[in-house]
This record gives C-alpha cells, structure tokens and sequence, in this order.
C-alpha cells in the first residue's frame, strides 16, 4: 500500500490568553485530539484525515487558555486493498498531520509568553476511526 500527500492546509488556529486565577497550576493543559477520516464521493482512493487538538476552560476545570488546532491532510491511497491495508494508511496518514498540530500547539503557547505545551513526537493512540464519505 503506497499513498501521497495531496497537501496539509491549517483549517482553524485559535488561541485565547484567560484571566488569571489563583487555583490553576501549571500543568493542567493536556489537549484533546480527534480525528475524523472522509473519503471522497468521486473516488475511493482520495481521503482526507482532520485532525483536531483543543484544550477549553470550563467552570469546572479553569486553564490558562483556550486552544483550538485543526489540521487537514489530502491524500490518494494506491493498492490498498483490504480494511487493514486503509487502517495502516489512517495510521500513518495521521503521524504526518499530527507533526502539523504538534508544531502550531508548541509555537502558539511558546509565543504566547505561557509555559509550553511539549507534544510527544509520536502521536496518541486513537481508538476509533471515522470513515466517511466527503
């Protein structure tokens, strides 16, 4: 199973500094991902992977900010031929996003003058894909 990379396009960056309160520690910013897997209507072979990261203040759980990061990778999948052979490109079709979103979570909060969010290099696991139809 081979694939190319169509193109990586930044669908939204969003990035909102928070009043400060006393009971946040540093720390606590742990973004949340989620992807979400299309294939195209025209051709099976054309998919697109959105991946989203975002760490949100509530009430509940006050933060130093709001993040929102979503990255999305055009890609054309060749001989692929079983269920297994899309879930391997979904894998490492989302390690190429991933790198994208890691980069604009650690660029944005490294400027932002508040402690940086360090990523791990390799993505998180993610249990469930979504495919469909673009």
């Amino acid at each position: 199973m081979n694939y190319e990379i169509k193109g990586i396009n930044a669908d939204e960056i969003r990035f909102k500094l928070n009043p400060v309160q006393t009971n946040i520690t540093a720390g606590q910013e742990k973004p949340v991902f989620q992807r979400v897997v299309r294939r195209s209507t025209a051709s099976q072979n054309q998919m697109a992977i959105n991946l989203i990261s975002k760490v949100e203040s509530t009430k509940e759980a006050p933060k130093f900010f709001d993040l929102y990061v979503s990255f999305v990778g055009y890609f054309e999948v060749f001989n692929a031929q079983t269920q297994k052979d899309y879930d391997d490109f979904i894998e490492q079709a989302t390690r190429e996003v991933y790198h994208y979103v890691r980069n604009a979570i650690v660029s944005l909060t490294s400027s932002a003058n508040v402690f940086s969010v360090i990523l791990p290099v390799n993505p998180p696991y993610f249990t469930q894909v979504n495919p469909q139809n673009a």
